[in-house]
């Protein structure tokens, strides 16, 4: 029962991460490959419960392809905020705000 839990959380992810592709559409490489990534999970699954469906089996497998999706997810998130960010910072430049010089951070170069 376990397992099937894993899998049916990791099918929630990669049916999350496919939706949210068409959403917002797959314009660079990276979004293309969380695309593969989810649906390769999703062809894999419907192979494991047809075919195979030993658990030990599932663990090897899977476990890299939903830790992969986790990733893939996370970072998907994270550029949809950032772009939002860059949108209102641009907003109000465009408004004739002007930003306090104290509120320019720069990050040192390593």
């Amino acid at each position: 029962i376990a397992m099937l839990i894993f899998l049916l959380a990791g099918t929630s992810l990669a049916v999350s991460i496919m939706a949210f592709l068409r959403r917002h559409g797959c314009d660079d490489a990276f979004a293309r490959v969380s695309c593969i990534l989810a649906s390769v999970w999703m062809a894999n699954i419907i192979a494991f419960l047809f075919l195979h469906g030993d658990s030990e089996y599932a663990m090897k497998t899977f476990s890299l392809q939903a830790g992969l999706m986790i990733a893939c997810k996370r970072c998907l998130d994270y550029r949809v905020g950032a772009l939002e960010g860059l949108e209102s910072s641009f907003e109000k430049e465009s408004a004739g705000e002007a930003f306090p010089a104290e509120d320019r951070r720069v990050s040192p170069a390593f």
